[in-house]
């Protein structure tokens, strides 16, 4: 039996170039996605959109995506949560945007 620490995917995205890579944090060095999108908002002073290690799970509030970075209007941190948005993400199957059904 092999135990593997849990890791925190990110994508990131140079929207100017078009490229992209996946990164893998450590589970212990880095707990969730605020903590992570601090470490990540100073070092490359980026927008960051995460869910927490429980999304999609039935515990209440995990289903919350997290934006967070460093506003351009007053100089601080900030953190935004939309409710229920992993949630219909997960669980939907299909969607149209732009369209009625």
């Amino acid at each position: 039996m092999s135990t593997s620490n849990p890791t925190i995917k990110v994508l990131m995205i140079d929207a100017a170039s078009g490229f992209y890579k996946v990164n893998r944090y450590n589970v212990g060095d880095f707990f969730g996605p605020v903590d992570l999108g601090i470490h990540l908002s100073h070092k490359y002073n980026s927008l960051n959109v995460g869910v927490g290690l429980l999304a999609g799970s039935i515990f209440p509030g995990s289903n919350r995506l997290i934006v967070k970075g460093i506003s351009t209007c007053w100089p601080g941190f900030c953190i935004n949560s939309m409710g229920g948005l992993v949630w219909f993400s997960i669980t939907s199957q299909h969607y149209t945007y732009g369209k009625s059904n």
